[in-house]
């Protein structure tokens, strides 16, 4: 029989998600969308592969594959609002028998456009992360919520398809995983 205990809880995570989306929402004008600006003012999707880093002193290459969804809104000439919804598939190491994280982010997305339908962009928001482990079948979880901030580009491959790729640091702070961090890349589809 496995025994199940939680290390740490953070209770009030999705309510200070959603109170930071409404706050930027209510924050940021809308614009209207201009023929020569990219996918501005419209919706999209994306999917992606992700490296997730989860940071620990016990084993300091701990770095399963993952997958990302991603939803975002534009709501400015250079700004997007971003949720993503992520996990990793369980990696089985010398120090646990099955450990994964999932995470939720709200984030803030800033755009700087190049050349011929390319940016690079910035990201600055929140994330909320659960942590699994199995130790010697002994199950713990434990969650996490915290600053997030990250750095990507994006290409148009054709009419409102684009590839991404980011850097995003989900959460840095005290504990066993004092790093959670992931390195994406995938197709963002404008509808």
């Amino acid at each position: 029989m496995k025994k199940v205990q939680t290390l740490a809880c953070s209770r009030n995570v999705l309510p200070a998600i959603f109170a930071t989306l409404v706050l930027v929402f209510s924050l940021l004008p809308v614009t209207q969308a201009n023929a020569d600006s990219g996918h501005f003012g419209e919706a999209a999707f994306g999917i992606d592969v992700s490296r997730v880093t989860l940071a620990s002193d016990t084993d300091p290459e701990l770095n399963p594959a993952g997958l990302r969804l991603r939803m975002s809104y534009q709501v400015s000439t250079y700004f997007d609002v971003v949720g993503h919804l992520g996990f990793s598939f369980t990696e089985t190491t010398e120090s646990f028998d099955d450990i994964g994280v999932g995470y939720f982010s709200g984030l803030l997305k800033g755009y700087l456009p190049l050349a011929g339908d390319s940016a690079v962009y910035g990201l600055l928001g929140v994330t909320a992360a659960s942590i699994s482990q199995d130790v010697r079948s002994s199950m713990f979880s434990e969650d996490r919520a915290g600053l997030s901030w990250g750095f990507g580009a994006e290409v148009k491959l054709v009419d409102r398809i684009f590839l991404n790729a980011d850097f995003v640091s989900y959460i840095q702070s005290d504990g066993l995983f004092e790093d959670i961090s992931a390195v994406s890349v995938g197709l963002t589809f404008v509808y």
